[in-house]
């Protein structure tokens, strides 16, 4: 028997070439949906004027899904879905009296302060360089600010109204899916506070200089007034005011003559409110409505300091003994 020998070649084919890197990116935090909280208005306000503004933050991250490190670009595109009123940054919302701006800023993509317009595509052109396979994360900050449309900010609630802000992308590797969510979608809650006539200072103490009670020889008798202002801080448009004076000591008081208050040691000695002109003045209740009892319409403001004189007098009473006199009062304006 013949003995045969056989030789087995093989041969083994490797592709050492590398691996196709590809990237995935998402967003998050997105559905933005801004709350204003309570919302004041300043006495002067012209149009245009921002009143609120509320920031957040959209996370946008990265990564090589193959394992090793890429570069490459993203194309981000936003653009809002809603009308505007008059210009094409100052959005609607539920109020016709206010308006709502959006702004971007994005360092990766050297986007700051953007203000976003009205069906005009904010394109922002984002490099990313040695992006590995753990997600590489970026903050785009989305700030909505309210800015009113007249000189007087009306009270109420902002609504449901407002824009919504879309995003979509386009990049420069051709790898994974991008999982995105809108930046802004709402809806926008807020409480308004109409912007009102301000009191520059609430608190006044008016000192009168002693009196000889010789001087006031009988009951009824006065002294020279001493005259100050009352000061309001009102918004530019025309607003009749009204103010009321009312006796802390004795709320019931309707009189123009003050109930000495508490720590008062003269007797038979009172002080009397009276206008510029030397006319008593009645003192009212203390309420905020407009025509009230005794309250006085003292003027017209349209915008800026109104200045509301008021004096105040020593007037007999009684018989007289010497001391210290105190008196206590409030006041309350009416506008419309």
């Amino acid at each position: 028997m013949k003995k045969h020998s056989f030789f087995l070649f093989a041969l083994l084919m490797i592709d050492w070439s590398g691996a196709q890197a590809a990237s995935t990116c998402n967003s998050l935090g997105g559905n933005i949906a801004p709350n204003f909280g309570t919302v004041t208005g300043p006495a002067h306000l012209a149009p245009g004027s921002d009143i609120a503004s509320v920031s957040n933050d959209v996370i946008i991250q990265c990564k090589d899904t193959a394992g090793g490190t890429i570069s490459f670009t993203n194309t981000i595109t936003l653009i809002s879905t809603s009308s505007t009123s008059g210009e094409d940054t100052s959005f609607n919302t539920g109020s016709s009296a206010i308006g709502l701006r959006i702004y971007i800023t994005y360092p990766q993509c050297n986007v700051f302060n953007q203000v976003i317009h009205q069906n005009i595509p904010l394109t922002m052109v984002c490099p990313r360089t040695n992006v590995g396979n753990t997600y590489q994360q970026e903050l785009m900050t989305v700030t909505t600010k309210l800015s009113n449309r007249s000189y007087r900010l009306p009270a109420g609630t902002l609504g449901s109204g407002g824009p919504q802000l879309k995003m979509s992308y386009t990049e420069s590797d051709s790898g994974g899916p991008w999982a995105q969510v809108n930046p802004l979608s709402g809806p926008y809650s807020g409480a308004i506070v109409g912007s009102t006539c301000s009191i520059p200072s609430k608190n006044l103490t008016v000192n009168l200089d002693p009196v000889n009670s010789g001087d006031l020889s009988i009951v009824g008798a006065t002294s020279a007034p001493k005259i100050f202002n009352i000061s309001l801080d009102c918004p530019d448009e025309t607003l009749k005011v009204g103010i009321t004076l009312t006796d802390s000591t004795q709320n019931s008081n309707r009189t123009s003559v003050l109930t000495n208050a508490s720590g008062s040691t003269a007797t038979g000695l009172s002080f009397q409110f009276v206008d510029e002109s030397g006319n008593p003045v009645l003192m009212g209740p203390d309420s905020p409505n407009y025509n009230t009892e005794n309250q006085r319409i003292v003027g017209t403001s349209t915008g800026g300091t109104f200045n509301i004189p008021l004096g105040i007098r020593y007037i007999r009473t009684g018989n007289i003994t010497p001391g210290t006199l105190m008196g206590l009062a409030t006041y309350t304006f009416s506008y419309q």
